[in-house]
């Protein structure tokens, strides 16, 4: 008896399994169409939060949220709105979306060609390479900055060896500090830093063309103090892109670095403005020995080998020499 009542209770077990196995999924009230429009409303709170997080449940909506968006996206004067909806657009990263943020690309508001132009680059393709390097290419003709810094970000994002020139351009280009209200106004409390070089850099580096090494080594300064330098982004550029035009650059750095660094050591206890630049110094340092090594093949001149940094340095000299000298007959 007790065996055909635990059978029994094994056959109902089973099958109430079974049927949860089975049952159709509960349909999810973030798809209902006024559920979207909520979170689209949501889009033009002045509440961050409520935004962002109206943001978030978009996203994860996904397609079945694109056309409204597209609509939102599409409404002139919305100012913080729109530019949430694009930016929306972009985190769904529909391609469905792509001739909606192409034709946004013109739009008057720097904000929303800005969003455009980073929406475009999370969905891909090479129609979108097309239109961005396009985008790059007459930002830069009307010194457009606030686009220029789109279009460079936007080349990390997507990289493209055609844009090598425009990128190489974008480095030799002093940053802008602009008073863009319509941009400052939905993405910032005040006017931004136009600051691409080192996007431009990083792309550079993500293309990997040896033809740009030269022009990233260039750039190296080391009379700019830590909290500006771009020789970080710079560095790690020449490393990945590893032509050897950099190398008579990178070894004259090197030995101006190392005289200037004379007596330095990590520091112990406060952190000052002092302090930052001696550790800025000895990361650049290693940065620069990295670019070196990845270019030549070359190992020497670490800590770990015994060497002190003069001798580094010294070492790097004399071999740049017989490099040259090699690099004349050739």
């Amino acid at each position: 008896m007790l065996k055909r009542i635990s059978v029994l209770f094994l056959i109902i077990a089973l099958v109430t399994i079974g049927s949860v196995a089975v049952a159709e999924p509960t349909p999810n009230a973030a798809t209902d169409v006024g559920t979207i429009e909520k979170l689209i409303d949501a889009l033009s709170s002045p509440d961050r939060v409520t935004w962002e997080q109206a943001i978030d449940q978009l996203t994860q909506i996904g397609l079945m949220a694109v056309p409204q968006l597209s609509q939102a996206a599409r409404k002139k004067g919305e100012g913080l709105a729109r530019w949430n909806a694009v930016n929306s657009l972009a985190r769904i990263k529909a391609p469905e979306s792509k001739p909606l943020l192409i034709e946004l690309l013109r739009d008057e508001d720097s904000s929303i060609r800005g969003a455009a132009c980073w929406g475009l680059s999370q969905i891909g393709g090479q129609d979108v390479s097309d239109v961005l390097l396009e985008f790059l290419r007459t930002s830069l003709e009307q010194k457009n900055w606030s686009d220029v810094q789109r279009a460079t970000e936007a080349q990390r994002e997507l990289p493209d060896k055609r844009a090598v020139p425009l990128l190489i351009t974008c480095l030799d280009v002093i940053d802008k500090s602009i008073a863009d209200h319509s941009f400052s106004q939905h993405a910032a409390e005040s006017p931004p830093n136009y600051s691409f070089s080192h996007y431009a850099a990083d792309a550079l580096g993500k293309i990997g063309d040896p033809s740009a090494s030269e022009a990233l080594a260039k750039q190296l300064d080391l009379s700019v103090e830590y909290s500006a330098s771009k020789d970080p982004w710079f560095l790690a550029a020449i490393a990945k892109t590893k032509g050897d035009k950099a190398v008579p650059y990178l070894v004259h750095y090197l030995v101006a670095l190392v005289e200037k660094m004379r007596g330095q050591e990590i520091p112990e206890g406060t952190i000052g403005r002092e302090a930052r630049q001696t550790l800025h110094n000895i990361s650049v340092y290693y940065s620069t020995l990295s670019a070196l090594e990845a270019i030549t093949k070359r190992k020497s001149g670490r800590k770990s080998d015994g060497a002190t940094r003069e001798e580094t340095a010294e070492n790097w000299s004399a071999w740049l020499k017989e490099w040259e000298k090699n690099q004349a007959k050739q």
